[in-house]
């Protein structure tokens, strides 16, 4: 699934085929979609949106015997929240506006976590699907002090750590899950604006994309722990060809071209094996990872496995626009 400014495209892809496989898609389009920003699958067919101008929506998805090319979709609930600020809300951070709204969306059992620019923080609320609606709860704020423009959240599976992109100072933190407070900081000397975040099911490691350059990174916990700062990630590799990369930058003015460029929404398959990055002018890059558990060749997975020796992540299939 993947966010234009003002709708969704949806694709069937096919990840047991060699190479991978990308059958049939189709672009949602709704009044109630205002650039969406982050996107939860919540089952099968059933999606929900943070939309930056405006509130968090919630869609059941068409069968794909129903897809057109551009096929019409409707709310079946919206969740809105003072946290948010009011709807088309922008204010300034660094002298450029950004857009208030709820941004980011994770999914941990029975709970949503919510990014939003209004006043920096992340918010947790419990849900519930009951028969075709959705009920979600005014929740708790889980962040509230520390960040500035949060592009990114990431919840290990068992809940213990909460990773959240601190865009504004180029930093990764690391929230406990049980109390909420800060754990440590990641950063890395080529890691400018970090965007997407994921951990991997083991909770070992963590894959940061960077807004404005090619890199995607890995950070590394060899037992899952989360409480030590890191300056640096285990290792990185190019995650965008560099015809979308310039063309991207040269697309905007001068003063904004070190926010774009890179891989922006970044997620894994629910077996955890493919890692998908998408960004302006390159739809998707999909690459299978290696497990954190094993070892590829007798050496261990650390920061001198590069992509031109036995890289960690294998790019499997890249489809360019």
């Amino acid at each position: 699934m993947l966010a234009p400014k003002q709708g969704l495209v949806l694709l069937q892809i096919d990840v047991q085929s060699d190479p991978i496989q990308i059958g049939r898609h189709t672009h949602l389009r709704s009044p109630s979609l205002e650039f969406p920003h982050g996107i939860e699958f919540l089952s099968e067919d059933l999606l929900d949106v943070a939309n930056r101008e405006a509130a968090v929506t919630f869609y059941r998805l068409p069968s794909v015997e129903d897809w057109q090319d551009v096929t019409q979709i409707e709310a079946i609930a919206e969740f809105t929240s003072s946290w948010f600020g009011p709807k088309g809300a922008s204010r300034l951070s660094d002298g450029r506006g950004v857009r208030c709204g709820p941004g980011s969306i994770r999914r941990h059992r029975d709970h949503l976590y919510i990014c939003a620019n209004h006043t920096n923080t992340v918010s947790k609320h419990p849900f519930a699907v009951r028969g075709g609606g959705i009920e979600i709860g005014s929740g708790e704020l889980v962040v509230e002090t520390g960040l500035e423009l949060i592009d990114g959240i990431s919840i290990s599976r068992d809940g213990q750590w909460i990773a959240v992109s601190d865009s504004a100072h180029g930093r990764v933190a690391i929230f406990r899950g049980d109390d909420h407070s800060e754990a440590c900081e990641l950063r890395d000397k080529d890691l400018g604006y970090p965007h997407g975040l994921c951990f991997d099911p083991t909770h070992k490691r963590l894959y940061v994309s960077d807004a404005g350059e090619r890199l995607l990174h890995v950070f590394e916990s060899a037992d899952g722990t989360w409480e030590r700062s890191m300056d640096r990630s285990a290792f990185s590799l190019p995650s965008i060809g560099d015809a979308a990369f310039y063309k991207t930058k040269h697309s905007v003015p001068e003063e904004f071209r070190p926010l774009v460029g890179g891989i922006k929404g970044l997620d894994l398959d629910p077996s955890g094996r493919f890692l998908i990055g998408t960004c302006l002018n390159q739809i998707m890059a999909i690459f299978e990872t290696v497990p954190a558990t094993q070892a590829t060749n007798g050496k261990a997975l650390e920061a001198k496995i590069t992509v031109d020796d036995e890289p960690i992540l294998r790019q499997a299939c890249r489809v360019s626009v």
